[in-house]
């Protein structure tokens, strides 16, 4: 959706639809601290392959569309409430993907590829790096916790 500034300038939005099962991050937390009420290994089987599909298919439909995310993280997957679909939010980050792109590192921490965090100032974004954190979020969606615990020390510096 296009709008249009108060000076005139043209921005775009998205407007979802309203989630009440929250985002993927709340719902992780809860599942750890065992306060869903339901069982782990259940869910695990039932329903993170579901979710994992959605993002695969909703992955690729944003990257036809030649998207960039730049910032797939479980805070910004939004759950209906049964939690059997799920919708990206939050692409106040993402780009164009116009071949080669430069753009500077963007994204949570520990949601990024090594190569972003080996270098310094600018990076060469692609579409792999959606595919990395994605990655990251179908291991948190089988063990309820990041991979990568020590970048939140490191982050805080």
């Amino acid at each position: 959706m296009s709008f249009t500034s108060p000076d005139n300038l043209p921005y775009h939005g998205l407007i979802l639809e309203y989630m009440p099962g929250g985002d993927l991050a709340t719902f992780l937390q809860k599942m750890l601290e065992n306060e869903w009420g339901e069982n782990e290994e259940e869910w695990v089987e039932n329903d993170a392959l579901g979710i994992s599909a959605q993002l695969v298919l909703a992955m690729k439909y944003i990257h036809g569309e030649n998207i960039i995310h730049r910032d797939i993280k479980p805070e910004n997957i939004l759950l209906s409430e049964d939690q059997k679909l799920v919708k990206i939010a939050d692409f106040n980050v993402s780009r164009l993907f116009e071949g080669t792109m430069n753009t500077g590192v963007a994204g949570s921490m520990e949601f990024l590829p090594p190569e972003s965090l080996q270098g310094q100032g600018d990076e060469n974004v692609t579409f792999g790096h959606d595919v990395w954190a994605m990655g990251i979020v179908f291991q948190m969606l089988c063990t309820f916790r990041t991979c990568f615990l020590f970048l939140k020390a490191v982050s805080a510096y």
